[in-house]
């Protein structure tokens, strides 16, 4: 157990931060006393993938998403993300729907999102709304599905989402869509450069508008399976979203300097729809974020060095008066403050070693203001530290690439009791509100040619619950304060092969992988209306998954992936021991094809399948297999003119499957109609058609 009477830890605490912040400090400084030469290729060789994410130069399964003329007009992050194999995107339904990822079973609280290399959800602090992430602000998207660059600072269980702005931006666009449920999106951009002296200096900006009223038709069982008569098809309710993204970046380039000043702003308003069988009509959720980071680089001979500050602030007004969704009458602020600052420095130890260390410190502030009571709770505040040694070798005249890190984190809290930390492995309790871990990870690239290499990784991962797991009551979600940290180990192994021509190519991957944790942190059914997170004692994840991606004379691509996933609740609990794991799919296939004449036509359609699937521990309650189509046409009627593009969601209207009535009685061979739905019982919608405009100079 922890001692409650260490009265000095949080002294010796404060100590080491400051500490830690002037290595970090000492850190960013130290390669303005180096040379000023420009680092070779063959020495710096983190500096090879961290520039470029080029897969054959990462041990870790990684995917490079380029967002381009292959996507439609109206996609946004979630769209994208949903082409990388292994990779799983829940959504609560409709254009600007709130939605989160999960990477090989994992929750989205595992996977942590970055812009810029700027933690948005450092330590799985929330899990990140896709749908509030403009992807016409973005150049590329990084996934990282197994142990990410020791640069991220990061150790998370479910992999890392880097979204990655332009490099070189440059001129002014604009786009429009327009759609059914009076659907519409606007974006803007616009970029500029300019010297001064030595010092090269651009701007970047770029601001998009969403509204949707979201009133889609879906299938209404009531939750009475056994009763066919009471079905339905209604319109959905208060699921209307209005949203405006800006984001803006100022940058200065001296040569082997540079420094990044990165803003955005999210203003959203939207309602609440609440699950299909109790739809709310008045439930509203107001969120406002800022986001500040400045960014400094500087490389010399014997390396790089990095530092990084941010600092985001998220307000959320919450106006549940009438007791619509979840837990019953509330109106109330949140607000959630974080503030942090990273340092990375690559130094190279031979043209064969480099080594990379990364220290990072950051502070959560949680406050809570119940405008029914008029009270304000106690501020919840969490400061976090970490420190991640790493090198990186190449042997065998770079046939064989080796990558080791050591992820130590330290944590302190004020608003978790010892009954959360109690029972942890691999984990020190220095207090009560204390916890240090150390987690080690290690990868292997093989190359066996110049396009084809062997990946093994290997680590371990640890994360406490968030504050919403712990506390939370508000909407769907009630809180669970006995949760436990979860933790894993992960393997995984794969190949990767590529043939390229000037005129085309082909890529495969074939990997395979298992998790084991310890006190998984999932989200069940508890009622029609509320879920909850339990720890499940032991679970697995095994999986196989693979990519082929086709190119011909820069006309055709095709991608397609599956993922074929085994997941198993290891509790001791006999109702749940052996079960499938809730929320995490048996099959999952993508496939998108997109055949264009440059500059002046393309087609291109989209298929995901989606069975077998739970959303509780006991496996009754079956999410119905999902058979998505979709499809565009875009047109470019004058040379140099604007591109015109027509879009269908759900080509078929896919609204309804079939499932079985009763999965957990063997001798019912009986199934029922079920309305296609996502995220405990969130209905998705039918055949949506869109119109874009899109141009640029």
């Amino acid at each position: 157990m922890v001692s409650r009477s260490n009265r000095g830890a949080p002294s010796r605490c404060v100590s080491f931060n400051h500490t830690l912040l002037h290595l970090i400090a000492i850190a960013a400084l130290t390669p303005a006393w180096g040379s000023d030469e420009s680092p070779s290729e063959t020495v710096v060789v983190e500096g090879r993938a961290a520039s470029s994410a080029d897969p054959t130069e990462t041990s870790a399964a990684l995917t490079v998403i380029h967002l381009d003329e292959r996507l439609p007009i109206s996609g946004d992050v979630a769209d994208a993300l949903e082409t990388t194999t292994g990779v799983r995107v829940h959504r609560l339904g409709g254009m600007a729907g709130w939605s989160t990822i999960s990477i090989r079973g994992a929750s989205g609280r595992q996977v942590a999102v970055y812009l810029d290399g700027i933690p948005l959800n450092p330590d799985g602090a929330t899990a990140l709304n896709l749908s509030e992430l403009p992807a016409t602000a973005f150049e590329r998207i990084e996934v990282y599905r197994s142990n990410p660059p020791a640069r991220f600072g990061a150790a998370p269980m479910g992999g890392v989402v880097n979204l990655v702005t332009p490099a070189e931006p440059a001129g002014t666009g604009l786009s429009a869509t327009a759609g059914q449920h009076n659907t519409h999106r606007a974006h803007a951009f616009g970029a500029g450069t300019t010297s001064l002296g030595s010092t090269n200096i651009d701007g970047w900006t770029t601001a998009e508008h969403v509204g949707t009223e979201g009133d889609f038709l879906f299938f209404q069982n009531r939750a009475t399976v056994f009763n066919l008569f009471d079905d339905s098809f209604e319109r959905r309710q208060n699921n209307d979203k209005r949203q405006l993204n800006w984001l803006g970046r100022l940058r200065m380039d001296a040569g082997n300097h540079g420094v990044s000043l990165i803003q955005t702003v999210l203003d959203r308003d939207e309602g609440i729809p609440g699950p299909a069988n109790a739809q709310s009509t008045g439930t509203r959720l107001e969120t406002t974020r800022l986001l500040t980071a400045v960014d400094a680089k500087t490389h010399a001979s014997w390396g790089r060095s990095r530092l990084t500050g941010w600092r985001i602030g998220t307000h959320e007004l919450w106006d549940n008066r009438s007791g619509e969704v979840g837990v019953g009458t509330q109106w109330e602020d949140q607000t959630t403050t974080m503030v942090g600052a990273q340092s990375t420095t690559d130094i190279a130890i031979s043209n064969r070693i480099v080594t990379i260390v990364t220290g990072t410190i950051r502070n959560d502030r949680f406050e809570r203001v119940d405008r029914l009571s008029d009270q304000t709770d106690a501020p919840r505040t969490r400061t976090v530290w970490s420190v991640s040694p790493g090198v990186q070798t190449q042997w065998l005249d770079d046939r064989v690439q080796v990558d080791g890190t050591a992820f130590v984190q330290g944590i302190r809290t004020d608003a978790r009791g010892a009954s959360s930390m109690a029972g942890l492995s691999g984990a020190l309790r220095t207090t009560e509100n204390e916890l240090l871990s150390a987690k080690p990870r290690a990868g292997i690239l093989v190359r066996l040619g110049r396009a084809s290499a062997i990946k093994a990784t290997w680590g371990q991962a640890l994360r406490p619950p968030d504050f919403t797991e712990l506390f939370g009551n508000r909407g769907s979600i009630v809180g669970n304060p006995e949760l436990l940290p979860e933790s894993s180990a992960t393997i995984d192994v794969g190949i990767r092969t590529a043939w390229t021509r000037d005129d085309g190519g082909v890529v495969a991957e074939i990997a395979g992988f298992q998790t084991q944790s310890t006190n998984k942190i999932v989200f069940v059914q508890n009622s029609q209306r509320t879920v909850t997170p339990i720890n499940v004692q032991g679970a697995r994840v095994r999986g196989l998954e693979a990519a082929l991606t086709l190119s011909a004379f820069d006309a055709v691509h095709s991608r397609t992936s599956a993922t074929r996933t085994w997941s198993e609740n290891q509790s001791d609990a006999a109702a749940y021991s052996g079960n499938q794991l809730p929320g995490v799919p048996n099959l999952e296939v993508w496939q998108q094809t997109s055949v264009g004449w440059p500059d002046r036509a393309s087609i291109g359609h989209t298929y995901s399948y989606t069975d077998g699937e739970y959303w509780d521990q006991t496996n009754w309650y079956q999410a119905a297999p999902r058979h998505l189509h979709a499809a565009f046409v875009r047109v470019t009627p004058i040379e140099r003119g604007p591109e015109l593009e027509f879009e269908t969601r759900n080509l078929t209207n896919r609204m309804v499957e079939q499932v079985d009535r009763d999965p957990l009685n063997p001798d019912d061979n009986a199934v029922v109609v079920k309305g296609i739905d996502d995220f405990h019982g969130y209905p998705l919608p039918g055949r949506t058609w869109l119109v874009s405009l899109r141009w640029s100079a």
